[in-house]
């Protein structure tokens, strides 16, 4: 248990930190950090809502590599990048033009949306690599004997702290924490297919 689900509980904790430490970036101001927060939300809506079919994944992998069917294995992974890839691109542009009806749904009518709607923009565009991530990430768990996909998570909270502190200064710290998060979250997809 000590040497197989450590390091890869470890795996989330690096994940969630890359978005804390985005928040972080805000903490000077609060209506950024809200925006910020808002947005990422609808990300990880999403990624609950796919949860589920990466749990059956994961489980159909787990025979098929006890049942050494390599071939069956491949057809499986095979199966996850291209569904997977599909699903988000629908869902990317489904969700892309109504961003400002979905964060409506989270913060209510009452709030502008449009500095919300803004830092969204960039989370949708790399919400296709976070879920190849999440689809994939228990198959690279059964399949790899390294914790692998804690090298991912910390290979994308690297890059988003790395991207955060590359952005020009006179960009708002929201927009800067949201392509950060994003190309965090690229970095991981990208790693994991």
């Amino acid at each position: 248990v000590l040497t197989y689900g450590w390091p890869r509980s470890l795996a989330g904790v690096a994940e969630m930190a890359m978005f804390t430490v985005a928040a972080w970036t805000c903490r000077h101001d609060s209506k950024q950090m809200a925006d910020l927060l808002s947005a990422m939300a609808v990300g990880r809506v999403v990624q609950a809502v796919c949860t589920p079919v990466s749990h059956i994944i994961v489980v159909v992998t787990s025979a098929a590599k006890g049942a050494k069917e390599e071939a069956l294995l491949n057809k499986g992974i095979r199966l996850i990048i291209r569904g997977g890839g599909f699903a988000s691109l629908l869902v990317l542009g489904a969700a892309s033009p109504l961003a400002a009806s979905i964060l409506g749904v989270f913060v209510g009518p009452a709030v502008d949306l449009k500095e919300a709607t803004r830092l969204l923009q960039p989370i949708l565009v790399a919400l296709p690599a976070y879920l190849l991530f999440n689809g994939l990430k228990g198959v690279i768990d059964v399949v790899e004997e390294r914790p692998y996909t804690l090298m991912l998570a910390l290979g994308g909270l690297v890059v988003s702290v790395g991207t955060v502190g590359l952005m020009p200064s006179h960009w708002e710290v929201g927009f800067s924490a949201s392509i950060g998060v994003s190309a965090g979250v690229c970095s991981m997809g990208i790693g994991a297919a």
